[in-house]
């Protein structure tokens, strides 16, 4: 929660939030953790939290992603105005290559298209992105956003690609309301004077996270590190190996704000609630664990010469393994491919489509005399070629004989180049008929 409505711009004027704070900081110092989360409903104070973050974010810029975005501008698009005026390609660079090696801040990305939020997210992982012309280029930067919950929620796919989660309280206990009053009060009678001890707080928060990224690449990670981790992670039944990665560079950037090369138990547990919170499951959740191979002499496989002895004996020793597929760990119920009851909401159709499209392995589907083209893909994702020119529109290609749908975007594209060489006689663009292109579409 925020001190007072006038000092919303300083990052240390905030209180009962220090947990936000140090998330934040630990994003802006190594965008390697995977991008933060910041959950909270009105009047909590993320938002503002977040913009006054770029006040003191070392040789970083805060740049705040409108909720209209579209592909387009994400990854960059041909100026076609300028095309057809100077005869050759013009390239306008997208957020992407202005948001490299700054932090990119999303405000309510659950209002956000879903689409977008996970392409963002990929390329923040991944750490590059392909241009319209092709160019793989390089981009590396950090991921803030915030949420309210009532506002709705996200998917748990996108919420997994956020390296560290973190919830800010409603309402603050009743010393951060009196601290608040109290500091009301003081800021009436001296603004001046609490504006000197916000900036001393400021520049110490800016030295620590300046010393951090020098110390960064010098902090040492030891073997009982890993396992510490590996430890904790299995015990919450994290999905996947995300949580894993996030707490690691998570305590290695928490020692490096501390100043330390190595880290210690304090750092991993200090970071484990915020990389780990949105990711723990229950057992009855978490998927089957295979048994440990036992040890003991008497479940070792035989020797050859036990082999030879058992034969001559008659005995028979292959193992029955009819039942082995269907044993699973006592401490898990035993599950069918008709029980959803262990899929979350946002989950649950999603994984059963996926079950079911195992056993789709048909590559031509005739329906009616119109052929549809089986692709790979689940759910909504499945793509089938439609031949009678219906659906989205996907991309374009040089038009083929007999083909009714043109794609008019891309065959002025195709033309612009050529424009200074052509008689346009008073035409504002020639197009010839080598420059048509046709539309690939899906249903």
């Amino acid at each position: 929660m925020v001190k007072t409505s006038k000092t919303y711009k300083y990052f240390s004027a905030f209180t009962a939030v220090e947990s936000a704070q140090w998330v934040l900081a630990l994003i802006a110092t190594n965008p390697q953790i995977g991008g933060a989360l910041l959950s909270g409903k009105t009047g909590t104070g993320k938002s503002s939290l977040v913009q006054a973050l770029g006040n003191i974010s070392p040789n970083k810029k805060l740049i705040k992603l409108p909720l209209s975005v579209t592909e387009e501008s994400l990854f960059g698009s041909f100026d076609m105005e300028k095309t057809l005026h100077k005869g050759e390609w013009q390239y306008e660079n997208g957020i992407f290559a202005k948001v490299h090696k700054n932090i990119l801040f999303i405000d309510n990305i659950n209002l956000l298209s879903t689409k977008i939020a996970y392409k963002i997210l990929q390329v923040q992982e991944q750490g590059y992105f392909y241009t319209p012309t092709g160019k793989k280029q390089t981009c590396d930067f950090s991921i803030i956003a915030t949420m309210n919950p009532d506002e709705g929620g996200i998917t748990t796919k996108t919420l997994d690609r956020f390296g560290l989660f973190v919830e800010l309280p409603q309402q603050a206990a009743l010393g951060s309301r009196l601290e608040i009053l109290k500091e009301q009060e003081r800021w009436e009678v001296s603004a001046e004077g609490q504006q000197k001890t916000y900036q001393l707080a400021e520049k110490k928060w800016q030295e620590r996270m300046q010393n951090a990224l020098e110390i960064l690449p010098k902090v040492k990670i030891k073997e009982t590190d890993l396992q510490t981790i590996a430890q904790l992670c299995k015990e919450a039944f994290v999905a996947g190996h995300r949580g894993d990665l996030a707490l690691l560079w998570g305590a290695v950037t928490y020692a490096a704000l501390q100043g330390r090369t190595n880290i210690l138990m304090e750092d991993i547990l200090a970071v484990k609630d915020w990389a780990l919170a949105h990711r723990i499951r229950s057992p009855k959740q978490a998927p089957p664990q295979p048994k440990e191979q036992e040890t003991d002499t008497n479940t070792q496989q035989n020797t050859p010469q036990q082999n030879t002895e058992n034969k001559q004996n008659g005995k028979n020793e292959t193992p029955n393994t009819s039942n082995d597929n269907n044993t699973q760990p006592e401490h898990l119920p035993s599950l069918s491919l008709n029980d959803t009851s262990h899929l979350t909401e946002d989950n649950q159709e999603e994984e059963w489509i996926g079950i079911e499209n195992l056993e789709l392995q048909l590559n031509i589907l005739q329906n009616q005399g119109k052929i549809f083209e089986k692709k790979t893909g689940t759910g909504k994702r499945i793509k089938c070629r439609y031949s009678e020119g219906k659906g989205r529109h996907i991309r374009s290609k040089n038009r083929e004989k007999q083909s009714r749908d043109i794609d008019f975007v891309a065959t002025v594209r195709k033309a612009a180049p050529f424009q200074k060489t052509r008689l346009k006689n008073a035409l504002a663009i020639r197009i010839y008929k080598e420059d048509l292109c046709t539309e690939t579409q899906l249903v």
